[in-house]
């Protein structure tokens, strides 16, 4: 005969019973893993009701981490009361994690990512985190940052989404300090494609070798890194906006660096493309430009 289990109290029932009457939590169809059963049948209750549904996903995922044993009921969260330290430890990481990041007099803007995978959300919060863009979550479960950050939230919203419908398109993997010139549309194009290209439109090497020409990804990085650390002091340092507009020219050239993510460099490429534009218009201010070249340190800080 088929049997069901409880997660708190690690009581044994026959299938056709759907809540331990002890421990009034759902039962599951696999037995748990951890014996209890000299331990009591206690339990703790956390009501998590007021969490944003991103916090509860990031404590579901600790207490699954810790292989601590537990039940959902809806917004509540049952454990036997012989991990509630583990817990009351593990809710207050998750509360401090959350705590609004946030001026409260700023300009918000909130957006909806209710449809999102878990995958995606982590995917956005984690070059946030990267890039030292402050968010949080709203009650709705709706991601929360500054206006300021808009149009870059909106661009990594984009590549996000756009990754996750579409299947990466197979070709070369680079080399680990090596990035292949692409084609113009974000790929390295093809060797057998690479020839007949090297008629003068690529920027670099010319003559045979033109379209297939190599970057060396970690120089291009740190001549990102050392020019927008020139130009947050000093939006037009002479050498610092020379280096930039080299380096720009050649992460324009460049496919996905070894160890990047997609999204990840996309997040890079738009930076450089929007500090290049204000760099060429009559009409930007030192501050706005200083505020970019800011913006793209703090994201490459983590990779040079």
């Amino acid at each position: 005969m088929a049997t069901r289990w409880c997660l708190i109290c690690g009581g044994e029932y026959i299938d056709t019973v759907d809540e331990c009457p002890d421990c009034e939590v759902p039962l599951v169809d696999e037995r748990p893993d951890q014996d209890l059963s000299d331990l009591g049948a206690g339990q703790v209750v956390y009501d998590l009701a007021e969490w944003a549904a991103e916090s509860r996903v990031m404590l579901e995922q600790l207490l699954e981490s810790e292989g601590v044993r537990r039940a959902w009921e809806g917004t509540t969260l049952v454990v036997p009361d012989v991990f509630e330290v583990r817990v009351d430890n593990l809710v207050e990481h998750v509360e401090v994690t959350t705590l609004p990041t946030l001026e409260p007099d700023a300009e918000r803007v909130a957006y909806d990512v209710s449809d999102w995978t878990d995958d995606m959300v982590h995917e956005l919060q984690r070059i946030l985190d990267r890039g030292h863009v402050p968010y949080e979550f709203d009650a709705e479960g709706d991601i929360v940052t500054l206006s300021e950050h808009q149009e870059r939230v909106e661009s990594l919203m984009d590549a996000i989404e756009l990754a996750d419908e579409e299947p990466r398109a197979p070709g070369r993997v680079a080399d680990a300090d090596t990035s292949q010139v692409n084609s113009g549309d974000g790929h390295a194009p093809a060797d057998d494609e690479a020839e007949d290209e090297g008629d003068g439109d690529d920027v670099g090497d010319t003559g045979d070798d033109a379209g297939t020409e190599q970057i060396d990804s970690s120089v291009v990085l740190s001549d990102l890194f050392v020019s927008t650390d020139r130009m947050m002091k000093s939006a037009r340092d002479h050498r610092g906006v020379l280096t930039f507009a080299s380096a720009a020219d050649r992460v324009e050239r460049m496919g996905t660096p070894y160890g990047f993510s997609r999204v990840a460099w996309q997040d890079i490429c738009n930076q450089v493309s929007s500090i290049r534009a204000l760099l060429e218009a009559d009409d930007a201010s030192d501050e706005d430009i200083q505020n970019g070249a800011r913006d793209l340190r703090n994201t490459l800080r983590e990779y040079v």
